[in-house]
């Protein structure tokens, strides 16, 4: 089996941390960083962060995928189809603000997937505190993006639909899951919601000695678990982003 992620990992805060020094230096742009980690955490997960000072490089790191993941996001460019209802999967999402910053169709509905239900309904208060509010709707769901099968039931309940053209997005989430998970996570975002125009978008994190043989084997994963069309971009040294599709031509 997959060890569970712990929902007081300090990873998701530390990459907010992260983005809000990126942002500050122009690698990308999180304007709620900042807020939420004033703002949303608990006393045991601001005393975490007191001491916290991220290298210059994980700062490239993070700001460069943040980046590319969000022009993905952003980018119109979903195939035609017969409804124009989208749907968007944020695994292990933490501090994440897309639902809330990016110029998303109305017609999307998010969902925010964490272990840390806390976290999610603190994060959302803070941004409704100072008058943010996404034009998707949220949906928080609580989950384990290590336990595949308990995330799917998780997302299912509620209302994932299977039919809807889906974009799901795995930022810095493969570091914090076991190795031997990331396939079962791939293959059942695929089977869950991988209907014609969905897409997938994960990092890849390694040494510049691993980079390489890391990015081919998940370039495997995502293969051997439905998704076609992989393209891989390397924004920054040490961090690769692979793009994949449920359709070949995308």
């Amino acid at each position: 089996g997959c060890l569970r992620t712990t929902s007081n990992s300090p990873q998701p805060m530390r990459a907010a941390v992260c983005r809000q020094l990126a942002t500050s230096k122009s690698l990308c742009e999180d304007r709620y960083a900042r807020l939420l980690l004033s703002s949303a955490l608990s006393a045991a997960q601001r005393e975490l962060m007191r001491t916290y000072t991220p290298t210059p490089h994980a700062v490239l790191r993070v700001g460069a995928r943040t980046r590319v993941i969000d022009a993905w996001l952003e980018t119109p460019t979903w195939p035609p189809a017969r409804t124009t209802r989208r749907q968007l999967v944020l695994l292990g999402t933490g501090l994440c603000t897309r639902a809330y910053r990016l110029g998303l169709p109305a017609s999307t509905t998010v969902f925010e997937v964490d272990t840390d239900g806390e976290l999610l309904a603190r994060k959302r208060q803070a941004l409704h505190a100072e008058g943010v509010r996404s034009r998707c709707k949220v949906h928080d769901v609580q989950a384990d993006a290590a336990d595949a099968d308990a995330c799917a039931r998780a997302l299912a309940a509620a209302g994932l639909e299977p039919s809807l053209p889906t974009r799901w997005v795995a930022d810095g989430v493969l570091r914090r899951v076991p190795a031997r998970c990331h396939a079962a996570l791939f293959a059942m975002a695929s089977g869950r919601a991988g209907a014609a125009g969905s897409g997938i978008a994960a990092d890849v994190q390694a040494s510049e000695a691993s980079e390489a043989a890391e990015v081919q084997q998940t370039e495997q994963w995502l293969r051997g678990s439905g998704w076609r069309g992989v393209q891989c971009v390397q924004p920054a040294v040490g961090v690769a982003v692979l793009f994949a599709h449920a359709d070949e031509f995308q």
